[in-house]
């Protein structure tokens, strides 16, 4: 069996995932498993919930047809992310390789980014839920730049002016419904409608911030306008740790880089301040956990998405406990994201998100090898398939034959063979230890098409017949050990 954690924590050794319509429908040592149920053996495995990635950049541009648009086109907020998002499976897979199987959606353009949204990121993504938060960012187009604000005091500004407008423009629209008879009719603006139904709701406000400056930034107007504040951070929380109590945090965990400083004149182009962090930026997640802030973790920011379970190992290194890594990627932004019934957990109910590694996930050197998303496999670093071509002697019911199988390149192929009758057969399919083929000779057959189901264990194969008119039966082949084998790798 694999080992199961099933929650940050807690673990199940030895343990089984039933899995059915890509829900979980049972976990634990001892599961009863139904008849007509694929088996797939993880032993060996360590099996973990689908990880989380809490921020994905959507680019998003400015509208200019819209009736409904803002008079600034930094104002986004009525912007939906998974409208705005096309997928890229090549950046998606560079996700799943990590043990990512559900993304949070940001939209990246102006000051006002407009609403998140939570997608399952299989092939064709699906959405989960929209409207998670309003995305915040203190952005300004610098000096000579064609539209206001042009500096971070414009900026600040503008997203006091957009929460104050955006009161009032709820406030109207809902007095002009009571009294349409000697109102003027106010213009319609998307992005102030948005905004206002975020606050009437009390719906999260996440903040982007460079440094621990632009978390204060933030504090200051969500203490203002009662906001409800998330803060996407920066990795240098660890200087204000006593300041910080929003609700919760996505922290990035891009490391700067080991500093040059063995060649003396490269060491100078070093300030303190450098080489302060790059010593202090690995302790961050372990000093947010000892005070008690709940965030989440993301890959945002990376050069190389390959750097983050480095940068992980790193601070787990350092003394960031296990169980707390895996809550930032599983339990912690699932309730934030308001899916804590649904993922983060491997549990009857819970969609069947699943990483498979080849050992603990937090040492450096294992393979997430697969995930699986709403039930579906997608193979990452799949283990080197078995011996499987050469000659078997299968027997079905009174009947011996010779189960000839062969590998050209990554296809196999086989046929029957007694005496002198030689049947192709068809349909053939190897995964791992599952086996499955169909013969269709009605002079050997007289029932017709029989399909051959069964599994593989070393050098035996068995499995159960079923022939075309639903009747049933046993089989079993054995491996002719006289007979050489090549040795294949199945490669993705």
């Amino acid at each position: 069996g694999a080992t199961i954690h099933t929650e940050p924590g807690k673990t199940i050794f030895n343990g089984t995932v039933l899995i059915r319509n890509g829900i979980i429908s049972s976990v634990g040592k001892n599961v009863k498993i139904p008849l007509q149920t694929t088996v797939v053996k993880m032993d060996g495995k360590h099996i973990y919930a689908g990880f989380i990635e809490s921020w994905l950049d959507v680019n998003s541009k400015k509208d200019t047809a819209s009736l409904e648009m803002h008079w600034n086109s930094n104002m986004r907020s009525h912007l939906k992310a998974s409208e705005i998002y096309t997928p890229d499976e090549k950046e998606l897979n560079k996700l799943r390789v990590l043990g990512f199987t559900t993304a949070h959606l940001v939209p990246n353009g102006g000051i006002y980014q407009g609403r998140s949204s939570l997608v399952n990121i299989d092939k064709k993504p699906k959405v989960l839920s929209n409207d998670i938060a309003q995305v915040v960012e203190f952005k300004s187009g610098g000096w000579g730049a064609k539209e206001y604000p042009t500096s971070l005091l414009g900026a600040i500004a503008f997203i006091r002016q957009g929460l104050i407008d955006a009161k009032w423009y709820d406030k109207a629209q809902e007095i002009i419904l009571k009294y349409p008879d000697g109102n003027e009719q106010i213009e319609f603006d998307q992005s102030l409608s948005a905004i206002g139904n975020f606050l009437n709701k009390d719906m999260p406000f996440v903040f982007e911030t460079n440094n621990e400056l632009y978390i204060d930034r933030a504090n200051n107007i969500a203490n203002e306008f009662e906001l409800k504040l998330w803060i996407r951070g920066n990795g240098y929380e660890y200087r204000r740790l006593n300041q910080l109590n929003q609700a919760h945090m996505i922290i990035p965990i891009n490391y700067p880089a080991k500093p040059e400083v063995a060649n003396p004149y490269s060491a100078l182009q070093y300030s303190t301040q450098q080489l302060k962090h790059w010593d202090m930026a690995p302790d961050n997640l372990k000093k947010l956990s000892k005070k008690n802030i709940k965030y989440s973790l993301t890959s945002s920011g990376l050069k190389n998405k390959k750097d983050f379970r480095k940068n992980l190992s790193k601070s787990i290194r350092r003394g960031l406990k296990e169980a707390d890594a895996l809550a930032s990627l599983t339990t912690i932004p699932a309730k934030a994201f308001g899916q804590s019934k649904r993922l983060g957990k491997i549990s009857p109910g819970y969609i069947a998100n699943l990483v498979i590694t080849n050992n603990n996930y937090f040492h450096e050197d294992s393979k997430v090898q697969s995930v699986w998303i709403e039930g579906n496999e997608l193979q990452l670093s799949p283990d080197p398939i078995n011996h499987y071509a050469g000659l078997w002697t299968l027997k079905e019911r009174e009947k011996t034959w010779a189960l000839d199988i062969d590998k050209n390149e990554l296809i196999f192929s086989a046929r029957l063979i007694k005496d002198s009758i030689s049947i192709s057969v068809e349909n053939l399919d190897i995964k791992r230890d599952q086996i499955s083929f169909t013969i269709n000779d009605a002079k050997n057959f007289n029932n017709g098409a029989v399909r051959f189901i069964g599994r593989i264990e070393k050098n035996e194969m068995s499995g159960k017949i079923i022939y075309a008119d639903d009747s049933r039966s046993s089989w079993t082949a054995q491996l002719d050990s006289k007979e050489p084998l090549p040795i294949f790798t199945i490669k993705k």
